[in-house]
Parts: structure tokens; sequence; C-alpha cells
């Protein structure tokens, strides 16, 4: 599992920087480059805050699922 994570979080930080720098030294203003780098930030925080709340509703579920179900069996 080492070596698998190595490689992952090395192709992550690697994509991540890569992405990075060609929005850096993309052709445009400044200002557009700004906001573009804006929008997808903000894009990544939405998309992120999403994902963990549908993780903390399934969770929530699951824990009212498993009480009843737990009762029952006992």
């Amino acid at each position: 599992m080492g070596k698998t994570f190595s490689f992952v979080s090395g192709a992550l930080f690697g994509a991540a920087a890569g992405a990075i720098i060609g929005v850096a030294l993309a052709p445009r203003s400044g200002a557009e480059t700004r906001a573009m780098a804006a929008d997808i930030a903000n894009d990544a925080w939405d998309n992120m805050r999403d994902t963990y709340e549908h993780g903390a509703e399934e969770a929530r579920a699951a824990v009212n699922d498993f009480g009843p179900m737990l009762d029952a069996k006992t």
C-alpha cells in the first residue's frame, strides 16, 4: 500500500501543480486569470461541501437504520 499511496499522492500533486502552472502561464490578462482561478476554487469548494453533506446524510441514515435493526435482533 505504501507504493500505491506514494504513486497516487505524487500523481495528484503533479496534476495540481501542472494545472496551476498552466493557468498561470495562459495567455490571458491577470484579471481574467484570477477570476478563472477563483471560479475553479469556488467550484471545487462547492463540490467538496456537497460530497461531505451527501456522506453525512448517508452516515446519518445508516446510524438511524442500525438502531432498529439491533433492537430487532436482541
